[in-house]
């Protein structure tokens, strides 16, 4: 929507090797890549990052996620040679923003939700605001059409294929053990229009 070429990988859903993956990214050759996180993963995460890097040294590298998001401190001070950026919370303006920006260092504290390292501190720009009309979003049925394959989603409990579609972000609950309300999402309450989810 904002006019960069896009390629998305999900490794997993396709049981891609760590090879076959870097091939993929090489051959794109992109600028920027951003690496999803969670906590289960976030050494192989970390470890995966670590190799574009090491394959690709000119590629800026951008995590996002639960993980990224609730524990910058603890990612960036040890990992900050291979970890470019990490993109908190809702990344979804923050990213563009990021691609845009991401060369002109000047321009870095302009983009707001992104943490980085500079002279050996970490930076952490003021949070972006959460997105109030979801509507204005791009439908992520449009993303799974042009570069992920359905068929390599299921679940247990539906029939096969499926993927699932949020409709809301945001809970007031105060549930301990939940992730988004704390780390993602927020917790104002945010949903999509009756009429763009018939549209999808």
């Amino acid at each position: 929507k904002a006019g960069f070429e896009l390629k998305i990988i999900d490794a997993p859903a396709k049981c891609y090797t760590k090879e076959e993956t870097l091939n993929q990214i090489e051959a794109f050759n992109p600028a920027l890549v951003v690496v999803d996180t969670s906590t289960p993963s976030i050494n192989s995460d970390l470890a995966f990052t670590k190799s574009i890097k090491a394959s690709l040294p000119y590629v800026k590298t951008c995590l996002v996620g639960t993980h990224a998001s609730a524990c910058v401190v603890e990612i960036l001070p040890e990992n900050a040679s291979y970890i470019d950026f990490i993109a908190r919370h809702e990344y979804d303006y923050t990213l563009p923003e990021l691609a845009e920006k991401m060369d002109d260092y000047a321009k870095l504290k302009e983009v707001k939700g992104i943490s980085y390292v500079k002279n050996g501190t970490v930076v952490n720009n003021p949070d972006r605001e959460y997105i109030h009309n979801l509507d204005e979003l791009p439908f992520v049925s449009e993303g799974y059409n042009k570069y992920l394959d359905i068929k390599d989603y299921f679940y247990a409990h539906v029939s096969y294929p499926t993927v699932s579609i949020f409709s809301s972000r945001g809970c007031p609950s105060k549930c301990f053990y939940c992730m988004y309300s704390q780390v993602m999402f927020g917790k104002s309450y945010r949903k999509r229009s009756a009429k763009s989810l018939y549209d999808e």
